[in-house]
């Protein structure tokens, strides 16, 4: 099958990391494959370092003509079976770009919670999706709720990971290979809820004088967080972005997601299938995918947030046990089954 894969987005995030894990696993089960990624994007600089067949093309509005007609010739230059779209620009103007080409059957991964105030011109690129496709049940009926989608329009696909290289004894990263860690990977932003874990922290050095904290990722709130620990006197390591999260989370004796919405959490499925104990938020998607292999608490609710750590700190051994057994259900191959099942039934 010809399968075109788009995602516009310049940053890094879980959705990112999917698209590389799916063209991979796609060009692996003998699909011919190509990539559309913003030029100087850390996917495209990452799918071009992988040898992936990638075409850079700047997408800078929904209307962008340039792009419009970039997409237009990639789309006539072959035979395409299938538009597979992840960002919302390149939804649009893949849209826009396929009414005058070949109108070939097209599908939207959605990875984020659908913004309200979206536009008109992706209100209808949505809509003639032949699929939109969730990463979860939890974002899936917030779709339906925007988008009033026929029930057969939605589908829902878990995101996966290779349990052949996330496994206990992964390589940590150099800098926590010493000593007790506890942390958070993930963006530095409101949303992933580190100020809560920030303020939990002097009581946790308290109680275990030998215990390190870090937070490990970049984003605005770095300057916000590095002052709130500051105040509060305790010692945090921020390490800013890094390449190879897996390194960080299996150097981490706990691992703690505190954010308040997420569709999924590619972080805590990366930590149980390193077998690690986990303290995440009840919200969003992750109920669905920790299963009983973690110690959830209400977003937000910072004694809660305390109360779950010192548990998992008092028996680790409980919350770890099964963590991989857990993770095993949203295995990468798994992925790739359910996205060729879902291309055949639209092609």
């Amino acid at each position: 099958m010809n399968i075109l894969v788009s995602n516009e987005n310049r940053g890094f995030g879980g959705a990112e990391v999917h698209t590389l894990k799916l063209v991979r696993g796609l060009l692996g089960r003998g699909h011919r494959v190509r990539l559309v990624a913003s030029p100087g994007s850390w996917l495209e600089e990452q799918a071009r370092a992988q040898k992936l067949p990638t075409a850079a093309i700047e997408m800078k509005s929904e209307l962008d003509p340039v792009a419009l007609f970039n997409l237009h010739k990639v789309l006539r230059e072959v035979p395409w079976d299938l538009l597979h779209c992840i960002g919302d620009r390149d939804l649009a103007l893949v849209s826009l770009a396929n009414l005058v080409a070949r109108r070939t059957p097209l599908v939207k991964a959605e990875h984020s919670f659908i913004n309200p105030g979206r536009s008109r011109l992706l209100n209808w690129a949505y809509r003639r999706s032949r699929r939109v496709i969730a990463v979860s049940e939890a974002l899936k009926a917030q779709i339906q709720e925007e988008l009033k989608l026929a029930p057969s329009q939605l589908e829902v696909i878990p995101n996966g990971i290779d349990m052949d290289v996330a496994r206990p004894g992964y390589p940590k990263h150099p800098h926590l290979a010493g000593g007790r860690w506890l942390g958070v990977v993930s963006s530095l932003i409101e949303s992933k809820g580190q100020a809560d874990l920030v303020a939990v922290l002097p009581e946790l050095a308290r109680r275990f004088p030998d215990l390190n904290f870090v937070l490990a990722g970049q984003g605005e709130d770095r300057q916000k967080l590095e002052e709130q620990a500051r105040q509060l006197g305790v010692e945090v390591l921020f390490l800013g972005f890094v390449e190879d999260p897996l390194a960080v989370l299996s150097a981490l004796e706990v691992v703690v997601v505190p954010s308040h919405r997420e569709t999924f959490s590619l972080v805590c499925l990366e930590a149980m299938a390193l077998g690690k104990p986990l303290v995440a938020a009840a919200t969003g998607g992750i109920p669905e995918v920790v299963g009983q292999a973690c110690r959830l608490y209400t977003p937000g609710n910072r004694e809660a947030l305390l109360e779950a750590i010192l548990e998992v700190l008092g028996d680790p051994s409980k919350f770890s046990a099964g963590a991989r057994q857990q993770a095993g259900l949203f295995s990468l191959s798994s992925m790739i089954d359910g996205y060729e099942e879902l291309y055949c039934e639209v092609v």
